[in-house]
């Protein structure tokens, strides 16, 4: 199947919208990955699970948890998760998406691994992906720190991407 057809109609479903809903959301989930992501079949819903460290933008946690992948740089280097680590977290479900495996999943996870991370090693853009797809994902998770205003434009994009396809 071609996957620019297999972008379209993933597209098309309410699993985008979810995740525009968290984008605009004033909240901050903090373990975003695709073990969170839950589908029921017999509604054709999308939910995003596990919320126990999911809060307001203005209550930081002191701790770093999740799945090393989908964790921004930053908050593994020891800052506070913020909306622009969530919207890191979306660009590796974005990816992963556009791969069918999680990223990073031939690699050992662990001290290695987060330093690449840290380092700025992001998984490689699978062949096929539609550019428009490849750009924003890649926009989502580039490694610089965002503020509120760019944050804002990246929801824009995200929601205005959604519109067109």
């Amino acid at each position: 199947m071609d996957l620019i057809y297999c972008f379209a109609v993933l597209l098309r479903q309410p699993f985008p919208q979810m995740l525009n809903g968290l984008l605009n959301a004033d909240a901050i989930h903090r373990d975003l990955h695709s073990g969170n992501i839950l589908y029921r079949k017999d509604t054709n819903e999308w939910f995003i699970g596990d919320l126990r460290f999911c809060g307001p933008i203005d209550k930081p946690l002191k701790s770093v948890y999740g799945n090393f992948p989908y964790i921004a740089p930053e908050v593994m280097f020891g800052k506070e998760s913020t909306k622009a680590s969530d919207i890191y977290s979306i660009g590796m479900l974005m990816w992963e998406i556009s791969s069918g495996q999680p990223p990073f999943a031939y690699f050992d996870h662990n001290y290695d691994l987060v330093m690449n991370i840290v380092n700025g090693m992001r998984p490689n853009i699978v062949s096929g992906t539609p550019i428009e797809y490849k750009e924003l994902m890649i926009q989502f998770y580039s490694d610089k720190s965002l503020n509120s205003e760019e944050i804002n434009r990246q929801q824009s994009d995200f929601t205005l991407f959604l519109l067109t396809k």
